[in-house]
């Protein structure tokens, strides 16, 4: 699995080579309205819930964390997944 996403990081670089002047052309050249804060929001809450790594330490290591005995486990995971380090 690792050597076929370094596979597939190697395309991608190739790609971007190949296709450097026309990319460049579409930066510069290409006047774009800039994205909204729903469009941003919605992308970026797409990204995380589709981590595999966020799914894997949500159900593997918050759980423990929780207090069944404290009530209302669902607000608790929230609250445990929204801390950051």
């Amino acid at each position: 699995m690792k050597f076929a996403g370094a596979l597939y990081l190697v395309y991608l670089g190739v790609q971007t080579w190949r296709h450097r002047r026309e990319l460049a052309g579409e930066l510069n050249g290409g006047r774009q309205a800039p994205a909204g804060f729903g469009r941003i929001f919605r992308d970026g809450f797409l990204v995380g819930v589709s981590n595999p790594k966020g799914l894997l330490i949500f159900t593997a290591v918050l759980p423990q964390f929780v207090d069944a005995a404290l009530g209302n486990i669902p607000l608790q995971l929230l609250v445990l997944g929204m801390i950051r380090e």
